[in-house]
């Protein structure tokens, strides 16, 4: 029996493909597949329900497990790494359990406004292999917490 897990946007934004990411390791689907988020937003959410695995030190990525297995990791910004956390903002705490919608991380409004810093979001399935299928919304508008971004068979 399979069962559908819905992932849901992390950022109010707008949905992109992996392929119109400038980064070549999320294009080329080197790190996972998933979708693209261009944010209109500084607030990042849990798309899924389970447990913050991995909060990476530069706040720039998370990494939630739910309760099939599924990891998604979601990082924030192509070239965002090189900032090494600053005006990031942790919400939550590794290990922690959160519920979709929960607030993850947050940037700094007037840092998002900065032309040289890319803040298109990536959510991908880490373990995608293991998984049946992998369903992406066609590009439109998101909300957080909200908008189906991808659905994964199990």
């Amino acid at each position: 029996m399979s069962t559908k897990i819905e992932v849901k946007s992390c950022v109010n934004g707008e949905i992109m493909t992996l392929q119109q990411v400038k980064d070549p390791v999320f294009a080329q689907r080197l790190a996972g597949d998933g979708t693209a988020i261009s944010p209109k937003h500084h607030e990042f959410v849990a798309p899924i329900e389970g447990e913050l695995k991995m909060l990476f030190n530069g706040l720039h990525a998370f990494v939630i497990e739910n309760t099939s297995g599924v990891y998604i990791l979601v990082h924030i910004g192509t070239n965002t790494l090189a900032l090494g956390g600053k005006g990031f903002m942790a919400h939550k705490k590794q290990g922690d359990h959160v519920q979709i919608g929960d607030l993850i991380v947050s940037v700094d409004e007037e840092m998002m406004k900065d032309p040289t810093i890319d803040y298109t979001t990536v959510i991908l399935v880490m373990n995608n292999s293991q998984f049946k299928m992998l369903e992406k919304t066609k590009p439109s508008l998101t909300k957080a917490g909200e908008t189906t971004v991808l659905e994964i068979t199990v």
